[in-house]
């Protein structure tokens, strides 16, 4: 994966000084970090391809902690650097699940292979995931197309309520699960993730813009004080919305299902003039408080 942007946090300045010329020989783009805490912070900023971690970093958190407080944001493979192998160390790294472990000193070849295979093993899963979420979306896509006569808009009131319930309960089975993996283990421990209690919420609409973005819809993200806006700058349902607005009461339900599963609380507005010019179609997320509900 040439080009591949890689971390390096290292305190040790020669050593890091080295794996650096490493990697640019090797076609890689790496990038410094000298402690956990600046680690963390280039993460957000610049996401890494892959990161190599020592595991004893000067500062408040090790490499081990660095790694668990990325992992409930980002999905980064994360290559563990040592000059310790107790026991004690490898059993609390090995809950973070890394993708290789090396002990210093390490060959340069040693070193090499483990970063290409980190960096291949991380493309494949994220393929497999890929697939597993087209074919998500492609389920509910034939359950909507399956009740096509439903959608027309001279359906009862009671006709179009039965029918976003069941959309919904169908809509949960799909992505509850995907939802929790990728950004829910975030939310229940947002208390600690870093000062910025609006980190949880951001992550959270990211996930639901890539999420309308798997539907096909094209869209941004803008952040206004305690309000959240997703504007819609393409519908893939433009057509249908012009016969029936059941289309949009279906992306406001799943709006409103993603919120309820963060636990946040707060609401979801949506604001539609499909046919001005230019058009509008905007859901807005408030929300009261900076931190999930513990229940």
């Amino acid at each position: 994966m040439s080009g591949a942007k890689i971390l390096v946090v290292e305190d040790e300045i020669i050593m890091a000084m080295e794996l650096q010329k490493k990697l640019e020989s090797w076609g890689y783009d790496p990038i410094t970090a000298t402690s956990g805490e600046e680690a963390i912070k280039k993460v957000f900023k610049l996401k890494p391809d892959l990161i190599l971690m020592d595991i004893l970093l000067k500062g408040e958190i090790n490499g081990i902690e660095a790694s668990q407080q990325i992992s409930r944001l980002f999905d980064i493979p994360v290559i563990y650097l040592t000059a310790h192998s107790s026991q004690r160390i490898l059993e609390r790294a090995k809950v973070t699940e890394p993708y290789a472990y090396l002990i210093k000193p390490f060959g340069e070849r040693e070193l090499q292979i483990n970063v290409e295979i980190a960096l291949y093993r991380h493309k494949a899963k994220n393929k497999m995931v890929t697939h597993t979420r087209r074919e998500t979306i492609a389920d509910l896509y034939i359950f909507i197309g399956s009740l096509v006569p439903l959608l027309a808009s001279y359906i009862s009131s009671e006709d179009r309520e039965s029918f976003l319930v069941a959309f919904a309960k169908r809509f949960e089975d799909n992505m509850k699960l995907k939802f929790d993996r990728e950004v829910g283990k975030l939310l229940y421990d947002s208390d600690d993730v870093l000062e910025d209690p609006n980190i949880p919420q951001d992550a959270y609409m990211s996930w639901v813009s890539s999420m309308f973005s798997d539907f096909g819809f094209k869209n941004e993200t803008v952040s206004e004080d305690s309000k959240k806006c997703l504007k819609v700058l393409k519908c893939p349902w433009m057509d249908e919305i012009e016969e029936t607005d059941i289309f949009c009461h279906i992306c406001q339900t799943m709006a409103e299902e993603t919120l309820i599963w963060t636990g946040f609380e707060g609401n979801v507005k949506h604001k539609s003039d499909i046919m001005g010019i230019p058009p509008v179609c905007e859901f807005e997320f408030y929300f009261k408080s900076p931190h999930r509900i513990r229940t």
